[in-house]
Order: C-alpha cells, then structure tokens, then sequence
C-alpha cells in the first residue's frame, strides 16, 4: 500500500493562496456572467406558495435565499479572500454557498432556455460555466492546515 506523501505547512499554505487567488477569479466570472439563482428561487417561491400558501413565514424564508443568492458571485470573492488568509473551512463554506446559488441558476437558465426552444447566451454561458467550474476546483484545492507537534 502506498503512503501518502506528507505536506509541509508552508506547502499548504502555498496551496490555499492559489486556491484563494483561483476563487477570487472565478467568483469575478461568476459576477460578471451575471448567473444567479435568483430566478430559480423565485419560481421555487411560486410553486411553493400555489401549493402550501403563503404565509410570513416563507416570506421570511425566501426573502433569505433571495439575498444570498443574488450575491452567488460576490459570497465566491469573499470565500476566496477568506482561503487566502487561511480561514479554509469558513471559506470553504462561503464558497459552497455562493456556487451552490450560481450552479443552481446556472441549470435553471439552460433548462429555460431549452424548453423554451431559444439559444442561451453563448458568452455569458462560458464565462459563468468557467466561474462555476474554477470555484468548484479552488474549493477542492484549500486544505486545512494542521499543526502537529512532532517528539
């Protein structure tokens, strides 16, 4: 069986600020891609309050997923800023949240787009399938710096 090649602190922090500097981009694609599931969490709002009924409640509700899903791209920066200070499992959050919302919008605007039989916007498309993507990657890149105490 193969062991695991160990890494040095200094390595993984190497690895975070690329990791950071990675989301920082992606998340300035995902902002000006302007992809975000806003659309996708109001048609939710819709059916949900055709079928259970309104209520304050899920006003309340989706006026919070609203807010965070409008800021998909700028909740990646903040991830990203966040991985390059070494906040790694905060950030790693952030950004799940913000790519979460923009990949969530991102399949809302293509399924759209389909079933209306229309062409989607080729530019916007790529550059938001890209800030998706490179989150994604710059997510799986951060690790968590552990000290160990060696005898």
């Amino acid at each position: 069986m193969a062991k695991k090649k160990r890494i040095t602190i200094i390595e993984r922090r190497k690895a975070n600020r690329l990791a950071g500097m990675l989301a920082i981009a992606s998340g300035i694609l995902l902002f000006i891609s302007g992809i975000t599931g806003v659309a996708a969490w109001k048609a939710v709002q819709a059916m949900a309050e055709r079928y259970l009924g309104g209520g304050w409640e899920m006003d309340v509700a989706f006026s919070i997923l609203l807010l965070l899903a409008s800021l998909g791209g700028i909740l990646v920066i903040l991830g990203g800023f966040l991985l390059y200070r070494e906040k790694v499992r905060l950030g790693k959050f952030i950004i799940t949240i913000g790519v979460g919302f923009g990949a969530l919008g991102f399949i809302f605007q293509i399924m759209t787009a389909f079933l209306k039989g229309q062409y989607l916007n080729i530019s916007g498309s790529f550059i938001g399938f890209f800030g998706i993507f490179f989150s994604i990657l710059a997510r799986v890149k951060a690790q968590k710096v552990e000290i160990q105490i060696l005898d």
